[in-house]
């Protein structure tokens, strides 16, 4: 698991990974607002009603274009310096003991997300039968919410308070005061509590959220104009989505209630060794190292009203449907957890410590499972559009959780933008982002079309904020260079 989020940051810094709603669609990203503009295959998982809405470019009907999407990391809990340590691996500083006992007091409740979604190709035709879209994208997520018991442990490991005594190197057994000199503190080897006082993982992790996926999915849509006359038409789109899982984890702890479990491919490397061979769901040992884990279905829906080719108003659901795991899953069994013997983390690298405190050789104790199935996160979309001119057109979004997957927004979003085309080659973008228990955000973009529209390429940030601020950071860059009409 390490090592793919190691790869997975690697990607966000080259392509420089929670309100990222435009999934993938770069030319979107710069306003915030997508669902009532985006068109093509760009329109995939947001609208898909909209792919036959008259084309942009007079002429151009025909859509491709490949390697494009966009990444994002926010924290509330790392300053910018330490994001970017993160996100470009540098050398973090060693804790010291009141260091870890601070951050394990900051780490608590604060909101922490990755995203990534790489549109790797994308096809688009749009004719008096309607639009044809198709395309397969890469799709990253993970999240990290902790509780003040999970914030406590993971910093301060055999140390936490959690212990009432702490067995030394030397073999002695003392009480863990909170107090002791860091030469006492050297010699912890492990921290113990009376099994009478001890509590389940569920208590623990109590208030814990933490999700991770990772899906390939392949989406066709098509989308039809049902209703047309002088002032007004309707539209209508529907979209299928094949979903391979490569990877999911999840563990969500609230008022006692503990679900959690892993399917990880082999990729992963994670040391199954001892309870591998009880396992029924476990993989063969010589299977690839992107041996799906999972398999699923989803549906999208969508409808769009334009009056006067000056209005538009769309909505849309997203992601309906689930997903079954049933390669390499595992589930925590919720015990006493009644001694410890990790080191808290060493450093602010939020990734690597997290990834070590999950690790089943570290404190939660993992047993073999058949399978599991999930929902997908679906959303709900609201969006509205004025076209003001052809030089300018602004645009509202609204995106809602439907369910409460780990890796689903926490509140619902609300996005306002607006496109500036001060020449016919170029388009800046600007808008507002607020919700999805973030700080308000503010996107920027630019897009520039060769060609009237033959070759169109861009970059844009989901934050500009992030650049003059040390606190919520938002590491984030959307971007496409091989996007084509014909």
């Amino acid at each position: 698991m390490k090592q793919l989020f190691l790869v997975g940051l690697s990607l966000t810094m080259f392509m420089i990974t929670n309100a990222q709603t435009e999934g993938g669609a770069f030319s979107a990203t710069g306003r915030g607002a997508s669902t009532p503009f985006v068109t093509d295959y760009h329109a995939i998982g947001i609208n898909p009603a909209n792919l036959n809405l008259t084309p942009e470019f007079e002429g151009k009907t025909v859509t491709f274009g490949l390697f494009e999407g966009g990444a994002s990391f926010y924290s509330e809990f790392l300053t910018k310096e330490e994001l970017r340590k993160t996100l470009f691996r540098s050398e973090f500083e060693t804790l010291n003991q009141q260091e870890r006992i601070e951050f394990g007091q900051n780490f608590a409740g604060t909101n922490n997300n990755i995203q990534l979604d790489i549109i790797t190709s994308g096809f688009a035709i749009n004719g008096n039968w309607g639009g044809l879209a198709f395309s397969t994208k890469e799709r990253i997520d993970f999240s990290a919410q902790a509780g003040d018991r999970m914030s406590e442990l993971l910093f301060l490991g055999n140390t936490s308070s959690y212990f009432n005594e702490l067995v030394l190197t030397t073999g002695d057994t003392i009480p863990n005061t909170g107090n002791l000199s860091a030469d006492t503190l050297a010699l912890v080897d492990e921290g113990i509590i009376d099994p009478e006082e001890a509590l389940q993982f569920s208590e623990i992790l109590d208030g814990t959220s933490i999700g991770f996926s990772w899906i390939r999915e392949f989406n066709l849509a098509y989308g039809k104009k049902l209703i047309s006359n002088e002032n007004y038409e309707l539209h209508a789109g529907v979209g299928a989505k094949l979903l391979i899982g490569n990877a999911y984890s999840e563990i969500n702890s609230q008022d006692g209630n503990l679900e959690a479990f892993s399917a990880l491919s082999p990729v992963f490397d994670i040391n199954y060794d001892e309870i591998q061979g009880e396992n029924p769901s476990a993989l063969e040992e010589d299977a690839s190292n992107l041996q799906p884990v999972g398999l699923g279905f989803g549906v999208d829906l969508g409808a769009t009203f334009v009056y006067k080719q000056k209005l538009f108003l769309s909505a849309s659901v997203i992601d309906i449907g689930s997903m079954t795991w049933d390669g390499n899953v595992y589930t925590i069994n919720d015990q006493l957890l009644i001694d410890y013997g990790q080191e808290g983390a060493e450093s602010a690298d939020l990734i690597v410590e997290l990834l070590n405190f999950n690790s089943p050789e570290n404190a939660l104790e993992w047993e073999g499972a058949q399978k599991r199935t999930t929902k997908l996160p679906t959303t709900a979309r609201l969006g509205a559009g004025f076209k003001v001119n052809d030089k300018l057109r602004l645009a509202a979004d609204a995106v809602l959780p439907v369910n409460d997957q780990v890796v689903n927004y926490d509140e619902p979003i609300v996005a306002l933008g607006a496109d500036f085309r001060p020449l016919p080659f170029i388009q800046l973008s600007g808008g507002m982002v607020n919700g999805g228990n973030q700080a308000t955000k503010i996107p920027v973009g630019i897009t520039f079309f060769v060609g009237n529209g033959s070759w169109e390429c861009g970059l844009a940030s989901r934050d500009m904020i992030t650049w003059f601020t040390d606190n919520n950071p938002t590491s984030s860059l959307s971007f496409g260079f091989l996007r084509f009409r014909v």
